[in-house]
């Protein structure tokens, strides 16, 4: 929570001290003058999203501090495993999750400042509170749309740029290793090494504009 003092009394805004119907608590030296009951309410698209993740293969967890009621009731409105569902996490325990876990695979997305930790020790990290500095300048990447679809966009599009990569690679052996053969054969002559280097080049920018240029009815822009 936040705290202060104020004309010499102890203001405090933040989590109850003691077990409470409330979710907010303000108090004034220690008494509490008001109690906020809040409603969380999802993103249009977490449970289309997550479920779409699932079905790509990754496995998605979600590490929270709220109470372990709340957390599993979000678990289930989204579709995450409550295996897979860790609540009464403190900073610290979010970011030792991630070293157990993390094995250069392990995407963090975070929108509080008690997820700093976390998103400096994943591999990748994202946030949808790009105006909050502090774990903006942290992550390394922030979203500016209301939903989560571009996680999965930029997942998408990472496995193609991996995909492209590595035809561009088999490529490049391919057609030295047969470079190397015509040499040795004794077929070589300036002339084809003329039109073979070339056709080389168009053929791998060929290859990684077809491959990078299909959207598959995604937008990039979202």
């Amino acid at each position: 929570g936040v705290a202060g003092v104020i004309g010499g009394a102890s203001y405090r805004l933040g989590s109850p001290s003691a077990a409470s119907d409330a979710d907010v608590v303000f108090s004034k030296n220690g008494v509490e003058i008001a109690a906020f009951k809040t409603r969380e309410e999802l993103r249009n698209d977490a449970q289309d999203e997550v479920k779409a993740l699932v079905a790509s293969g990754l496995e998605v967890w979600m590490s929270t501090g709220d109470s372990p009621e709340r957390a599993m009731t979000t678990a289930r409105a989204v579709g995450i495993d409550p295996e897979r569902t860790l609540a009464a996490q403190s900073p610290e325990d979010k970011a030792a999750f991630i070293n157990r876990t993390d094995h250069a695979d392990t995407l963090m997305i975070g929108d509080g400042v008690n997820d700093g930790p976390a998103v400096q020790a994943a591999h990748c990290s994202g946030t949808p509170a790009a105006g909050r500095a502090f774990l903006a300048s942290r992550a390394d990447f922030y979203l500016l749309s209301d939903g989560l679809r571009p996680v999965r966009i930029g997942l998408e599009a990472a496995r193609r740029l991996r995909r492209t990569l590595r035809r561009s690679l088999v490529w490049a052996v391919t057609y030295n290793l047969g470079g190397l053969a015509l040499c040795y054969a004794g077929f070589m002559t300036p002339l084809l090494c003329a039109v073979l280097m070339p056709s080389s080049s168009l053929i791998s920018i060929a290859m990684v504009t077809t491959a990078l240029g299909k959207r598959g009815g995604s937008s990039w822009r979202s």
